[in-house]
Formats: C-alpha cells, structure tokens, sequence
C-alpha cells in the first residue's frame, strides 16, 4: 500500500511564489504588446496626423494671369486658395496678348515669370503687367510765321512732311530756317530756347 506525501508549508510558499512571478510576466507583455499595438490592438489611440492650411493671396496689375503648382490659384479668377503647411508654390505669371509680365511684388520679387513661395506663413504676391516697349515714336512738328523745319535723321521736311516715326532712343536733331524776312524766335513744346537747333531724344511720342 502506497503511502501519501504531504506537501510541506515551505513547499506551497515555494510554488506559491512560481505562480505570482509567472503571472507578472505574464501581465507585463500583455501590456508591452497593447503598447505597441496602439493600446487596443487596433491603433486606435494614435491621435490623426493634422494638415494645417496656410493661404496664399494674389492680386494681378494689368492685362495677365498668375497660376499655381500645385494647382489652386488661377487669377484671374481664384486669387485666394489655401496649401499645407511647408509646401512650395511655384507661381506662373502668364501676359495677355500684346503686354509683358513686369514684376512681382509682396512675397516675391523680381522680373522673372516664375516665383516659387514656401509656405510657412499666410503669404501675399502681386503681379504687374504692362505694353511692351514701343520700337517706335512719332516725332510731330509745327511752326508759325515763315520757315521751315528739317531733322537728322531724316524724315521731318516742315512745311510738307511734319510728322514721322524714329526709332526708340534715337536723338533727333531738328533745324529751324526761318524763311524770307523772318527771324526763328524760340522753340516750344519738347524743345525750348531760342537757337536754330533743337535735339529731342524718342522715348516717347514728341
């Protein structure tokens, strides 16, 4: 007949303290792998990337056109628009028929069509359009009494021919040559004083 062997108390206090280790590791990689997995197992406490928008306003002067990469702006007609934060706005100034892109303003500068913003800040840029430079100016002449009016270069022979086209920046000379009996007495309008000659630069109609 087999006899029973008591456990002794030494032995349940040994097996008691196996137990409640085991159990705390246990308990403590249940909550490390809760950590890692967003503290639910499905990410759920992770709180949501945020995308701040930041505007960029812009304004046209004259006959033209500003658009944006990425797209949003197109002024003309949507000259507000909003970007994420950090983002580079490449900005595109575009002239109407028969103008020149000028220069930007505000936030950009320059005379180059292209600006490129970063937006770290709400931001504002203009954009100036003008004609092109003229490659030609009418040069019109008049006189009172009798005499005549001729210029170098050619092309003024007042009184027959008293109007005519020079090209842009060109110096023209005109001479006066009063004619039979008379006297030249003085210049008006681009030319003043009183010499017989007048030199008149063609930056502009005269």
């Amino acid at each position: 007949m087999k006899r029973s062997r008591a456990i002794s108390p030494s032995s349940h206090k040994f097996f008691g303290m196996i137990w409640r280790a085991t159990r705390l590791h246990v308990l403590v990689a249940s909550a490390i792998l809760l950590s890692a997995c967003g503290g639910n197992g499905n990410g759920d406490n992770i709180p949501p990337s945020i995308d701040t928008k930041i505007a960029l306003n812009v304004s046209v002067a004259g006959n033209g056109s500003v658009s944006s990469a990425p797209a949003g702006i197109d002024c003309g007609s949507t000259c507000t628009a909003d970007f994420s934060e950090g983002v580079s706005v490449i900005l595109t100034a575009t002239p109407a028929a028969g103008k020149i892109f000028s220069s930007w303003g505000g936030d950009c500068a320059g005379s180059t069509p292209t600006c490129t913003v970063k937006m770290d800040a709400v931001r504002t840029v203009s954009a100036s359009f003008n004609a092109p430079a003229s490659s030609s100016y009418t040069l019109a002449v008049s006189s009172t009494g009798n005499g005549s009016l001729r210029s170098v270069p050619a092309g003024i022979d007042c009184g027959i021919t008293c109007s005519a086209s020079f090209a842009a920046n060109t110096s023209v000379v005109l001479t006066a040559a009063p004619g039979a009996g008379q006297v030249q007495t003085g210049w008006g309008g681009a030319c003043v004083g009183a010499g017989q000659t007048c030199t008149v630069l063609m930056n502009q109609a005269r």
